[in-house]
């Protein structure tokens, strides 16, 4: 009979497999939740869905491209360059 998985099981799932999406490093996770980095491996290998993983990178995409939209609206009313005279340089 197969052998159940030991992190499919645990009590903190979701959290585990958030952070394996995030590319938290499996020695980190392991020592977090007390189970090896083997059983981490095979988890994310054969039972963390890719759809999980895409979302993680759609949401860093998002919160991109609204601190790019951010910029944009700010530099409408701020001018990266010194202000000059009406008169342009060396006025």
């Amino acid at each position: 009979m197969a052998r159940k998985c030991s992190v499919c099981e645990h009590d903190d799932l979701a959290e585990i497999n958030s952070e394996l999406a995030s590319g938290e490093p499996l020695r980190t996770i392991a020592d977090r939740w007390s189970v090896s980095k083997t059983e981490l491996m095979r988890h994310r290998n054969y039972h963390l869905s890719v759809s999980a993983i895409m979302a993680k990178e759609v949401e860093e995409i998002a919160q991109a491209n609204d601190f790019l939209d951010q910029i944009t609206r700010s530099s409408g009313t701020h001018s990266v360059y010194p202000r000059q005279g009406r008169r342009g340089r060396g006025a």
